[in-house]
């Protein structure tokens, strides 16, 4: 089949190029084809993605999800490692979204709402400056490297039009405890940047876990598919990776495998 037949029927319903700049290209989302598109498509694919960037002058896609069929299909160059996900169906009554929660998830929800946690959605660009900087003092006790607020005003002033883009934040006496960024396309969601405070870990208030409950309501009542809880590990080996999976595990999801890809221009 040839290159043109095979792209025109790849669907890419449910993914779409998220970050792009003179440095970096990622994508949300895994691209969707059609029950008879074999591995020679997604590689296609990958070629296609792989001559925009160079382009573009982009020089790096950065980690970013593709299909398990892809693999050992994609061209030189490209790097993948296997990696899973939980997806959560939000096209079901609330009711049966609490049903499916394991009871760590329900107990934990039920504990925050009881100390007085609550949950609310950032309305602002001030506002959204303002959890930056709680993002960054987060990310300096975890170690963790945080992109500036270009990053994310970009994304809030762009995404939110013509995408998804939302940060969602647990407080207790107008102190922000926990803080999570949704962000999606057709219909399904995923999350990013996760921070905790110092107080909403010693004090164990649980703001992630009723953080993580808002969202599911307000995607089923915003009529989207799909919460991606954002990728765990298929073999955890550490403690960290075993947590983080055993955290995600709690939310009722179904267990996907995929692949994580990577590309650098060393031309």
């Amino acid at each position: 089949m040839d290159k043109p037949s095979v792209l025109s029927r790849l669907r890419t319903y449910g993914w779409s190029g998220l970050r792009a700049n003179k440095r970096r290209f990622q994508w949300f989302g895994i691209p969707v084809g059609a029950k008879d598109i074999g591995g020679d498509a997604y590689r296609l694919l990958a070629l296609e993605i792989e001559r925009f960037c160079r382009k573009e002058g982009i020089p790096t896609i950065s980690s970013s999800p593709f299909p398990k069929a892809a693999e050992g299909f994609l061209p030189d160059g490209w790097k993948s490692n296997n990696w899973a996900t939980l997806v959560v169906n939000l096209q079901q009554p609330e009711d049966a979204l609490w049903r499916n929660l394991k009871k760590p998830a329900k107990k934990a929800i039920k504990s925050a709402r009881e100390r007085g946690v609550s949950v609310r959605r950032i309305d602002s660009l001030q506002d959204l400056r303002k959890y930056y900087d709680f993002a960054c003092e987060c990310a300096t006790r975890y170690g963790k490297k945080m992109y500036g607020f270009i990053d994310m005003e970009t994304m809030w002033r762009h995404f939110r039009s013509n995408a998804i883009y939302e940060t969602f934040v647990a407080e207790k006496d107008n102190e922000l405890l926990d803080g999570l960024g949704i962000w999606g396309f057709g219909g399904m969601i995923s999350e990013h940047g996760a921070f905790q405070s110092e107080r909403g870990f010693k004090e164990k208030l649980y703001g992630g876990d009723l953080i993580k409950w808002e969202v599911l309501q307000w995607g089923s009542r915003k009529g989207y598919r799909m919460y991606d809880l954002a990728g765990v590990s298929p073999n955890p080996q550490t403690g960290k990776e075993r947590g983080i999976r055993q955290f995600k595990e709690k939310w009722g999801g179904e267990y996907q495998l995929y692949l994580q890809v990577s590309w650098r221009n060393n031309m």
